[in-house]
């Protein structure tokens, strides 16, 4: 019966293979955003006309898809999720192929690469990385290239996609070293990222900063993306060899805030309704506002059951399969998540006053299609707080029609993270080289 591929409300990609051998029909359901593929077993329903696979995915309830009115090119379906329920017009393909990646980099390089060991001596384990050198000139600038949240290697790689790898290329090509290093415990780095917060990545970036000064660089940069542009500013008031900062969806806002903005938007992407994310926002507010970093975790976990339960309780039936199968599956959903080191501290961040003490040049870029870290609130904050700042000259721009990956998109959504060709805009690249040759260094 073929291949096909859909959409689920213009978001998420479902991609399905149905074969058909002489007693089982069997589907091979891959959601290529999500990296994930089920293999099931479809079961005939309603006299043959309609189809039912039943699977599970890693921390959600189980997934029912039915497959209505199958023609020759079109297959009509239906996506059931707890109590939801969407549609899914589907078409048929030849095969599974992810969209192209154009920008991809191919070998050999016209500028030099090489394989860099940097040791943090103050946990005791070594990050490895990648520095490209311009073929031509000298004494040019190295940035540093930070990653955003969740583990990560070099080319920060996410949706089949390699944005530092495109950047660095792009970067080296026009005059400025690169140096990327897979986050501790990816690739080929040592270390562990289960426990650590956003003040440990600071001391890796730390590290690969004193690494580029012992090989004698004379200007180094900090680039950072999402998390990567919070933690930039933090390296950089500590070390005064950091010469020049630039910012990619950098928060300025503190982070509980930026949290509750940024779970709004993705449920509004997701067409909840209006009330019930209103609803679950304040409880929000309440279970970020228990999670401070001073209270012994053991004392956290009574408050957050009872928060827990009592939002549960006040949904009504169809809404609290939103949340999970019952009160105690959404609380240790929730315990798991909030209490992590990495969220306690990353939920009581203010951002603000780190850059209030900043001394060097600063670029802030953020996209206006940027659904997770807005650009006009955290523009407006990086403006506001620069200008209490000592730093010598600062750019706070939001750019049209970009989204959080700095990929030009027409809609304010996610799914065009994994859809879009286009990995690093070539214009915002162009704009940061720019910037820094500007410096004058």
């Amino acid at each position: 019966m073929g291949y096909w591929s859909g959409r689920i409300d213009k978001n998420l990609r479902v991609e399905l293979k149905i074969e058909v051998d002489s007693t089982v029909t069997h589907a091979s359901v891959h959601l290529p955003m999500l990296g994930i593929t089920v293999d099931t077993e479809l079961q005939e329903e309603i006299g043959g006309k309609e189809w039912l696979a039943t699977f599970s995915l890693t921390g959600t309830q189980s997934i029912q898809l039915f497959l209505n009115q199958i023609n020759k090119d079109s297959l009509n379906a239906e996506w059931h999720q707890n109590a939801v329920v969407e549609p899914i017009i589907m078409t048929r393909v030849d095969s599974f192929l992810p969209p192209a990646r154009s920008q991809l980099p191919l070998k050999a390089y016209d500028y030099s690469e090489h394989e860099v060991s940097i040791y943090n001596s103050l946990e005791d384990f070594t990050l490895s990385g990648t520095l490209t050198l311009p073929a031509t000139g000298k004494n040019f600038p190295v940035v540093v290239l930070i990653s955003g949240s969740g583990l990560q290697n070099r080319n920060s790689e996410v949706f089949d996609h390699k944005p530092f790898l495109v950047l660095a290329d792009h970067l080296t090509r026009n005059g400025v070293a690169v140096l990327r290093y897979d986050e501790r415990g990816a690739g080929k780095s040592e270390g562990s990222y289960h426990d650590a917060t956003s003040e440990d990545l600071k001391g890796d970036v730390l590290a690969v900063v004193r690494k580029m000064d012992s090989l004698g660089y004379e200007h180094i940069g900090l680039i950072g993306h999402s998390e990567g542009g919070m933690i930039a500013p933090m390296a950089a008031v500590e070390e005064e060899r950091v010469d020049f900062i630039v910012s990619l969806a950098g928060p300025s806002l503190p982070i509980a805030e930026l949290m509750i903005i940024q779970n709004g938007n993705i449920l509004r992407d997701q067409g909840i309704d209006e009330s019930e994310i209103s609803d679950y926002l304040i409880f929000l507010r309440k279970a970020y506002a228990l999670i401070d970093v001073e209270s012994p975790k053991d004392s956290l976990y009574g408050p957050l059951k009872k928060l827990c339960y009592e939002f549960y309780e006040s949904r009504d039936s169809s809404n609290q399969k939103n949340y999970g199968p019952s009160r105690e599956a959404f609380y240790f959903h929730s315990a798991g998540s909030y209490l992590l080191p990495w969220l306690r501290y990353f939920i009581n961040y203010e951002p603000g006053p780190i850059i209030e003490r900043l001394s060097i040049p600063v670029l802030a870029l953020n996209g206006k299609m940027d659904i997770q870290v807005t650009a006009l609130e955290n523009i407006r904050g990086y403006s506001q707080h620069l200008a209490k700042s000592n730093a010598p000259h600062y750019e706070c721009i939001a750019l049209d029609s970009i989204n959080h990956l700095f990929q030009k998109v027409d809609d304010w959504n996610t799914y065009e993270y994994y859809e879009s060709e286009e990995t690093f805009n070539e214009g915002v690249m162009d704009r940061i080289v720019e910037w820094i040759a500007g410096l004058n260094l």
